[in-house]
């Protein structure tokens, strides 16, 4: 979360507008910090298109895994001499 707080979320406000509204949460020992849309993020973005952005870096993420997973099975099958 740490790298979001810091390294995201202070790109993300420029020219006096935001995508994105950072508001610290009370209560608790650390510091916790909600975020939410921010004006820009509501005058330039619908929701759809965020889910749309979404699924397309998920969908990647998840053809990654399984190509290492398919990798991984077709070492194992190699290590125990059996075909691929």
């Amino acid at each position: 979360m740490n790298i979001v707080h810091h390294e995201f979320v202070p790109k993300l406000f420029s020219f006096g507008f935001s995508y994105v509204d950072r508001k610290k949460v009370l209560g608790g020992d650390e510091a916790a910090y909600e975020y939410r849309w921010g004006s820009r993020a509501e005058k330039e973005l619908s929701k759809r298109q965020v889910l749309q952005f979404v699924s397309e870096v998920l969908y990647m993420y998840i053809e990654n895994i399984l190509a290492d997973l398919t990798l991984y099975n077709c070492r194992l099958e190699q290590f125990f001499n059996l075909q691929c």
